[in-house]
């Protein structure tokens, strides 16, 4: 029995969500900043560390998105908040924000296994 494919993806909203979620937080609380890849880095350790673990139970194929064709996966859609958030914070320093959007990428890249947006 085959789910339908927006509920196939439901399934994977709580992988490696707590991971996510801690080094989302801690971005946000050092939006723009000058260390933001040492200061977080520990987080996206820990959530790469998830990912591989989780990519390896389900296999290279698994494309997770968000419900709608277009859409991040759940756990990543919080980080994209945050590269508008440094853009208005920092007057549109797109330099300043690039991490963020750099970041953002990786995480929807990490569940999609591949650049879902080029």
């Amino acid at each position: 029995m085959s789910l339908p494919k927006a509920r196939r993806d439901a399934t994977f909203d709580d992988v490696c969500d707590s991971e996510a979620n801690a080094w989302r937080i801690c971005l946000e609380t050092n939006l723009g900043g000058a260390e933001l890849h040492k200061k977080c880095g520990a987080h996206q350790q820990t959530f790469d560390t998830c990912v591989a673990a989780w990519r390896s139970s389900v296999g290279g194929a698994v494309q997770v998105k968000g419900e709608n064709e277009g859409e991040p996966p759940f756990q990543c859609a919080a980080m994209s908040c945050l590269i508008g958030e440094c853009l208005r914070k920092y007057n549109y320093d797109f330099d300043r924000c690039k991490p963020h959007t750099q970041f953002f990428k990786h995480c929807v890249k990490s569940f999609y296994g591949q650049d879902y947006i080029a």
